[in-house]
């Protein structure tokens, strides 16, 4: 029974190649039977979404003349006089004013050397540094290692050893105070548990001092197949020959690490292989089909929203600061995003970045009052579907909205005084109709030729 539950120092990659690929009940995803895979990155440019929108284009005028950059503006581009990609242009007219760069996203082609990318590219080949292109992207601090996301090779876990974990919860006695918090104090039905391939396992931690503790963790798997991996900018290859991968079929799915938590202390925690790949808690339970995702800080709360309402439901790989650029391709596919983060404030400090990078207009941010995330949600009864559906757009910066509006117009109909402008002196009938002079509005004085008009604006002039 020990063997079965062993450390997973075990799981690193193997040699072997498996004769079988095992499949779990009730789970919506295969495991690849390979053993152990091998990836190859490459980590020379950063993803950035389609749905990317700079919150200020002024950024981009700014930027640009600090580069010394001549340039004019159109409604809806930034046209610079000298492509600086570009050969001499010789001071021909017909040379010039050939690099557009739009306004809303920062995407920029040159329609004479064809020089064309993202508004990070862009900044990246002039010359920015990293940390300035980083924080204008949004990039900065969502995660430590966020320019070193993705090593230049990986290797995946040995599947069987990892569906074992699963085994391990669901059918070693032992097990069975792992299966009973996450099923007791969590809350959570053991088909979902099933479906999200969760496992359980000892594993020993080490504290400052050097000392050895043994904990029972949950396992958490991060799952993605070779089309995933290659979206990601990777290749699979299993280590014994390389070209063997070929003839894989594309949509089985591989365990490229592994999450381990400690069950009565949420500190103890590691990723297996340490230094492995990126990935997504959850994505092998996603229908093909679907267009709309939860994403979710925990893999607890992404579990918690798929019982309670069936819809596709992933966790971010590290908690409220991680949502890697190398993950970002998945989510492509995707017209509409639910982005569910702790209310705490660690939770909320993210959501702004988040939503920048996974796209302002497809974004839906959720707000639960009375919950702390989308688990406590769960335990407490609440309806997690209504919540999902009150999620809301973050508002843009430069609209607003009759909502926005309400509470001032309000405000001036219940203190008018308050609200009142500059009085007139000399004519202070018209402060009944005006209620005086006030910033940022506008009155317009009509009548025909010789009625007064100019009399009466130099008039008032003279009291504002």
């Amino acid at each position: 029974m020990g063997s079965r539950r062993h450390c997973i120092g075990g799981l690193h990659a193997a040699t072997t190649l498996l004769s079988h690929a095992h499949s779990l009940a009730g789970t919506a995803s295969s495991f690849h039977s390979s053993a152990a895979v091998a990836s190859t990155v490459n980590n020379t440019k950063a993803f950035v979404s389609k749905y990317y929108e700079l919150d200020d284009h002024r950024a981009i005028d700014e930027y640009l003349r600090r580069k010394s950059l001549v340039l004019k503006e159109t409604s809806t581009h930034y046209v610079v006089r000298d492509c600086p990609f570009c050969h001499a242009t010789k001071g021909r007219a017909d040379n010039l004013f050939k690099l557009y760069i739009n306004k809303s996203n920062g995407v920029y082609i040159c329609h004479r050397c064809g020089a064309s990318g993202s508004w990070f590219t862009f900044k990246q080949n002039l010359g920015a540094s990293n940390d300035v292109v980083e924080a204008s992207m949004g990039y900065a601090d969502s995660h430590q290692s966020s320019r070193h996301d993705v090593p230049t090779a990986i290797s995946a876990l040995d599947n069987a050893k990892a569906i074992a974990l699963t085994r391990n919860l669901h059918d070693d006695a032992d097990c069975r105070h792992v299966l009973d918090y996450l099923t007791t104090t969590r809350g959570l039905d053991p088909d979902v548990l099933s479906k999200y391939c969760v496992g359980a396992i000892q594993q020993p931690f080490y504290g400052k001092d050097g000392a050895s503790e043994t904990k029972w963790c949950a396992t958490f798997p991060w799952m993605a197949r070779k089309v995933d991996i290659a979206a990601m900018g990777a290749e699979l290859a299993t280590p014994d020959d390389p070209a063997s991968s070929s003839g894989v079929d594309a949509n089985l799915f591989n365990v490229v690490r592994l999450k381990v938590r400690a069950i009565d202390d949420k500190s103890k925690q590691r990723l297996v292989p340490k230094g492995g790949s990126w990935g997504l808690f959850g994505w092998n339970t996603i229908p093909h089909d679907a267009n709309s995702v939860v994403v979710t800080e925990g893999e607890f709360d992404a579990m918690a929203v798929h019982q309670a309402t069936g819809r596709p439901a992933i966790s971010l790989p590290n908690g409220c600061r991680s949502l890697p650029p190398a993950v970002l391709p998945l989510l492509e596919r995707f017209s509409s995003i639910y982005l569910w983060m702790d209310s705490d404030v660690h939770g909320q400090e993210s959501v702004d970045k988040f939503v920048a990078k996974l796209g302002v207009a497809r974004t839906y941010v959720v707000r639960a009052s009375g919950a702390k995330d989308a688990n406590d949600a769960l335990l407490a009864k609440m309806d997690l579907n209504a919540i999902l559906d009150k999620a809301t757009l973050k508002p843009h910066a430069q609209i607003t909205t009759f909502d926005d509006l309400r509470a001032e117009v309000l405000d001036e109909m219940m203190n008018p005084l308050r609200a009142s402008g500059v009085q007139s002196r000399s004519i202070p009938a018209l402060n009944s109709y005006l209620k005086g002079f006030r910033s940022g509005e506008l009155t317009v004085v009509t009548g025909p030729t010789g009625c007064g008009k100019t009399t009466l604006l130099s008039q008032l002039s003279l009291d504002w």
